[in-house]
C-alpha cells in the first residue's frame, strides 16, 4: 500500500475565504480536489461553477472535455448520466450512447476566458458558486492589467454578495506573478513554507471593495513533482522554462558594450560579447543603481534620450549603436539561467526578432 498522501482542501476550505490561493508540487491532488469541490457543490446545492483561463487556445473542446475524466459521472449522478461534455462553452452532463450520440441533461459550468473579461459584464451568474484559475502563475506572458481583469470576473459573478468562492491553482513561484503585487501579497507569500496556510485582506483592483484571501502551499509530503528547469528558492521552486545559456565560460568572450532592460521594476543588464568571430547578447538580472549615460529600454517614463522603448526603434544619430540593438535576434541571446529568461520574456514587451 503506498504512503503517499494526497493534497487535502480541508484547512484551506474553514478559512471561507473569497479567493483561494493553492500551489506546489505537480500532479499532488490540487485540481483534483477541487474539482471534487465544484462538483460536489453542483450535485448537493445545485451551484454551477466557472472554469476560467487566460486565453482562447487555453480552452480547445477537447481539452476542457477531458478535465473531469478522472470522475464516475454515473456514480456521482447515481445512475443518470455517463459524461460531462462541452458543448458552446458550456459543460453539460451527458449520456453518450454506445453508437456514441450525445444527449445533453443539465448544464453545470461554464468555459471563461481572461481576456474576454468585458464580455460577460452584462449577464447574471446568480447560479455560480465556484469560479477555477488553473495556472494562474505561468511561465508565459500575463495579460496587460490582468489583476484587474480578473477582480472586475469575480465582481461580475459575485455581485456583492460575498458567496463565490475563487480557487486559484499553481505548480510552483513566480517572482513576476503580478497577483502578488496587485493584492499586495508579497510580504505573505514569499515567507510561506511547504504546508503554511495563512489568510490575509486586500483591496481588489478598483481600490473599493476589500477581499479575503486564503494562501496555502500544499506540503511536500503530499507528493507530486517538482517542475523541470527550477531554481530552488527556499525549498520551494519558482516557474521556469528551459533557456539558451551561454556556451562556455562567461571568462572567454570580450564584453564590448552594456545596456539595461528594465519592466516593471526588474532590472537586467545586458552585454554585447564576443569570442573569436562569434558575437551574442548575454543578459542577467541587475541589482545595482543604473550608472548615469547607461542605454535603458523599458517602461520607465523620461525625457533622457538614454530611456527608450523599443530596442528595434533606437532614436539616435549614432550608427553603430542603433546596428548593434537591430541586430539582436532570437538566435544570439543567451541568458545566465532559466529563470532569467524566462522572466525577461514574459515581462518585455516588445517582441524578439528571429
Amino acid at each position: 500500500m503506498s504512503n503517499i498522501k494526497h493534497y487535502d482542501m480541508t484547512n484551506l476550505k474553514s478559512k471561507n475565504a473569497n479567493y483561494n490561493i493553492i500551489f506546489g508540487r505537480r500532479n499532488n491532488g490540487k485540481s483534483y480536489q477541487i474539482k471534487k469541490t465544484v462538483l460536489t457543490d453542483y450535485f448537493e446545492n445545485h451551484k454551477r461553477f466557472i472554469y476560467l483561463r487566460r486565453s482562447v487556445n487555453e480552452i480547445k473542446k477537447d481539452v476542457c472535455e477531458s478535465y473531469f475524466d478522472d470522475f464516475d459521472i454515473m456514480d456521482w449522478s447515481e445512475g443518470k448520466y455517463n459524461a460531462i461534455v462541452v458543448k458552446g462553452n458550456k459543460f453539460f452532463l451527458a449520456n453518450i450512447t454506445e453508437d456514441f450520440k450525445i444527449k445533453l441533461g443539465d448544464k453545470i459550468g461554464y468555459i471563461w476566458t481572461l481576456v474576454h473579461y468585458q464580455n460577460y459584464k452584462s449577464g447574471s451568474y446568480l447560479d455560480v458558486g465556484n469560479i477555477i484559475f488553473e495556472e494562474f502563475m505561468t511561465n508565459t506572458l500575463y495579460l496587460s492589467n490582468e489583476v484587474m481583469k480578473l477582480d472586475s470576473i469575480y465582481s461580475t459573478v459575485d455581485r456583492n454578495r460575498h458567496v463565490v468562492r475563487m480557487w486559484l491553482v499553481g505548480n510552483a513561484i513566480s517572482r513576476i506573478c503580478p497577483y502578488i503585487d496587485g493584492w499586495n501579497i508579497r510580504s505573505v507569500f514569499f515567507k510561506l513554507k511547504p504546508g503554511d496556510l495563512v489568510t490575509t485582506e486586500s483591496l481588489t483592483a478598483d481600490g473599493e471593495t476589500t477581499k479575503l484571501i486564503a494562501i496555502e502551499r500544499c506540503s511536500n509530503d503530499a507528493g507530486g513533482k517538482s517542475n523541470s528547469f527550477t531554481d530552488m528558492f527556499d525549498s520551494g521552486d519558482y516557474i521556469t522554462s528551459k533557456q539558451p545559456l551561454l556556451p562556455g565560460s562567461y571568462k572567454d568572450y570580450k564584453s564590448n558594450y552594456k545596456f539595461v532592460f528594465c519592466y516593471k521594476g526588474f532590472k537586467f543588464l545586458c552585454e554585447y560579447l564576443s569570442k573569436d568571430s562569434d558575437c551574442v547578447f548575454f543578459i542577467r538580472p541587475k541589482y545595482s543603481e543604473i550608472k548615469p549615460k547607461t542605454v535603458v529600454f523599458g517602461d520607465i517614463n523620461s525625457t533622457s534620450i538614454y530611456y527608450q522603448k523599443n530596442i528595434y526603434d533606437f532614436r539616435c544619430r549614432n550608427k553603430n549603436l542603433r546596428e548593434l540593438f537591430a541586430s539582436m535576434r532570437e538566435s544570439n541571446i543567451f541568458f545566465s539561467d532559466n529563470r532569467t529568461g524566462t522572466e525577461f520574456r514574459q515581462l518585455i514587451d516588445f517582441s524578439i526578432r528571429l
